[in-house]
């Protein structure tokens, strides 16, 4: 007799953790977006590479592909523009869906390891339709600055482009987590760089398809070394 009622109590309380911690997302993604807003426009912005995002843009969506350390600069440098981001299913990965939503965009949750598939088929939908994306390649857990095969599935099926960008700051914290991520100071100057389009074709063999993976890291990793020489 007390099974079912402990049961239900067990389903009550999950209930209610789980409206607790949505609750907790939307209030401190809020006033994180609002921290975030006022800091980053102290900076001073330099785009280089510009015409490519430009012209690659014109003709239709892109796939916008960054590191993890950078992953702040790209929610703010992408905000307002409607297009999705991934992020894990996991609560970690809700916390960062509730920081891009705040910024104009939204997510499609999944990863390498939960629900890839099911995330994969959501993407091209969403490619199809018109939106615009972005992956941070070597998330969820690294290693840092090697990339994840999700990002270059996504473009060989969808045959829509992967633009590569990277980020840096004149002043900057680099925190001793895995990806290294970066945290600007205030008044600094940062720059983003683009690269000329990825592209990928879609009759790859497994081969040929981990030999186009080294070289989207080799670009990836070109063009980070490029913007952290600006301000060395």
């Amino acid at each position: 007799m007390n099974e079912p009622r402990k049961k239900k109590k067990a389903i009550r309380r999950a209930r209610n953790l789980t409206t607790r911690f949505r609750l907790a997302v939307y209030l401190l993604t809020g006033f994180a977006a609002i921290i975030l807003w006022c800091w980053f426009k102290t900076l001073r912005l330099q785009v280089v590479g510009e015409e490519y995002d430009l012209a690659e843009c014109d003709k239709g969506p892109v796939i916008y592909t960054t590191w993890h350390r950078s992953f702040l600069f790209g929610v703010y440098f992408l905000r307002w523009r409607g297009g999705f981001t991934m992020a894990s299913p996991s609560e970690d990965g809700e916390w960062a869906a509730g920081l891009v939503r705040r910024f104009g965009n939204f997510t499609v949750r999944g990863s390498s390891s939960r629900k890839g598939g099911v995330a994969l088929h959501r993407l091209i939908e969403k490619l199809k339709e018109g939106h615009s994306g972005s992956m941070v390649t070597d998330a969820p857990r690294g290693p840092a600055r090697k990339s994840k095969p999700g990002v270059l599935l996504l473009a060989q099926r969808s045959g829509v482009p992967i633009l590569p960008m990277q980020f840096a700051a004149k002043w900057c914290i680099c925190l001793r987590s895995w990806d290294r991520t970066i945290v600007p100071l205030p008044f600094s100057r940062f720059v983003v760089k683009f690269s000329e389009p990825f592209r990928v074709a879609s009759d790859l063999d497994e081969e040929a398809f981990e030999r186009r993976l080294d070289e989207l890291d080799q670009v990836l990793n070109r063009l980070t070394d490029e913007v952290d020489a600006y301000f060395k």
